[in-house]
C-alpha cells in the first residue's frame, strides 16, 4: 500500500512538471541589456557602465554617451563656479590614452581635457581636478567584457603637500594618502550587458603652504574575458611653473 501511494505521488509530480510552461520551470531570465547604468554615485563622482544588445551594434550607443557626457560636464561647470578662489587663478587641461590589441580589436583607456584649477595666494596654493575617464572594449568577439575594473591615481608634486578625497559608494572607493588621491571601481560584473566603464569626477584636491607645481595622472582599465585579463594604463598629467 505504501509503495502504491509513493508511485502515485511520483506520477502526480511528473504530471505537474509537464503541465508547467517551459519558462516557468526555468530560472528567471536576466534583464535585457541597457544603454547606461549608474554603478556608483557619490559627492565626488558618478560611475557609469555602458552596454546595448548585440543586434544594435556598439556605435548605437554614441548619442547616449554624448548626452550623458554633456550633462555631467554641465554639472562639473556648476561645481567649478563655487570653487573657492585665491588671489590668482589658473586653468590647465591635459589628455592621455592607451590601448592594447586583443582578439581582433583593442582595449582602450583614456581621458580627454582633464581640468586643473590652480588657485594661488601668498604662501598658499591649492589644486582642484575634475575630469572624465573611461575604459572600453569596442570589439565583437566576444561582444561583452565579463568584468571591468577602472582605477586612477593623481600624484601631486611639490613640498608640504596634503591631499583629500571624498568617500566611495557602492562598487568603488576613494582614498587619499601622502601626495596621492586614488579611485578604484573594483571589479564590476558586466557579463552579458556592458563593455565600458566611464567615471565622471570632481574635487580631487591638494594644497601646500610651500610649493605645488605638477600632477601625474595614471588611469588603468582592466577587462576580463574568461580567464584572460587585458589591462591598459594611460599616463598623463600637467606641470606648471606658477607656484
Amino acid at each position: 500500500m505504501k509503495l502504491k501511494k509513493h508511485s502515485m505521488l511520483v506520477l502526480l509530480a511528473l504530471l505537474l512538471l509537464l503541465l508547467i510552461e517551459p519558462g516557468m520551470a526555468m530560472a528567471q531570465e536576466p534583464p535585457p541589456p541597457i544603454e547606461a547604468q549608474i554603478v556608483e554615485k557619490t559627492g565626488m563622482n558618478t560611475l557609469f557602465a555602458y552596454g546595448n544588445p548585440i543586434g544594435e551594434g556598439k556605435e548605437a550607443l554614441e548619442s547616449t554617451m554624448q548626452e550623458i557626457e554633456r550633462l555631467e560636464r554641465a554639472r562639473r561647470e556648476e561645481e567649478r563656479t563655487i570653487t573657492p578662489k585665491g588671489w590668482y587663478n589658473y586653468h590647465y587641461y591635459y589628455s592621455a590614452s592607451a590601448q592594447a590589441p586583443w582578439s581582433g580589436s583593442a582595449v582602450l583607456t583614456k581621458y580627454d581635457n582633464t581640468h586643473v584649477h590652480l588657485s594661488v595666494s601668498p604662501f598658499y596654493g591649492t589644486v582642484t581636478i575634475d575630469g572624465h575617464t573611461k575604459t572600453i572594449w569596442p570589439g565583437a568577439s566576444p561582444y561583452y567584457s565579463d568584468e571591468i575594473r577602472l582605477s586612477e591615481g593623481w600624484y601631486f608634486k611639490g613640498h608640504g603637500i596634503s591631499v583629500t578625497a571624498g568617500s566611495g559608494g557602492i562598487g568603488g572607493s576613494w582614498s587619499a594618502a601622502g601626495q596621492t588621491v586614488s579611485f578604484d571601481s573594483g571589479w564590476v560584473n558586466t557579463a552579458g550587458w556592458a563593455f565600458s566603464l566611464s567615471n565622471f569626477y570632481i574635487n580631487v584636491f591638494a594644497d601646500s603652504h610651500i610649493s605645488i607645481y605638477a600632477v601625474s595622472d595614471s588611469a588603468t582599465g582592466s577587462h576580463r574575458f574568461g580567464n584572460q585579463i587585458v589591462t591598459v594604463t594611460a599616463n598623463g598629467g600637467k606641470r606648471w611653473w606658477v607656484w
